[in-house]
């Protein structure tokens, strides 16, 4: 049995921007991941590699991975999991596909904070009542790099701010 600390983590869908089509990111300990999916009324198991990129930080490595899922009809809710041999496999996700002719409904929420996470309940219960079909995090997704969420210059990303942040940089740090 793999120990869990080699098993994938921070497993999530990004949408391909192509119908039928999703992509799993995960990051996980060794090269040669793949995702294995199956839609759940008795389709077969479809296996694609995934696409990883070795990073080192601070003598930690880590493959930073992603892998494509296509061939998924309007929908169907799909069974995946993510691993290799190696590293063991996740454990199973369940996620349907789009709609059939309807425009996807998106959640939106930026910065949760510590202790400043007023609508995760509302969220949570939207989610799990399927109001939505993907999610938008439009922010600070690095809490642990701090310095970088405390700098007001360095993660203001809008047209007004970066103007305001280009004034301020002639007269000096903030």
């Amino acid at each position: 049995m793999v120990p869990d600390a080699r098993r994938p983590s921070q497993i999530h869908l990004s949408l391909s921007g192509k119908r039928g089509e999703m992509v799993v990111d995960f990051v996980a300990s060794a090269d040669g991941q793949e995702v294995k999916y199956t839609p759940a009324k008795g389709g077969a198991t479809t296996t694609q590699a995934a696409s990883c990129t070795q990073t080192t930080l601070n003598g930690y490595t880590a493959y930073f991975c992603n892998a494509l899922m296509k061939g998924i009809k309007a929908n169907t809710e799909v069974t995946y999991t993510v691993g290799s041999q190696a590293t063991g496999y996740s454990a199973a996700y369940t996620f349907t596909n789009e709609r059939a002719g309807s425009p996807l409904v998106f959640a939106m929420y930026a910065d949760f904070g510590l202790g400043n996470d007023e609508s995760l309940a509302a969220l949570v219960k939207a989610g799990a009542n399927k109001e939505f079909d993907a999610v938008i995090h439009a922010g600070d997704f690095g809490a642990s790099f701090v310095v970088v969420a405390t700098r007001r210059r360095l993660c203001c990303h809008s047209r007004r701010c970066r103007r305001r942040r280009r004034r301020r940089s002639r007269r000096g740090p903030p």
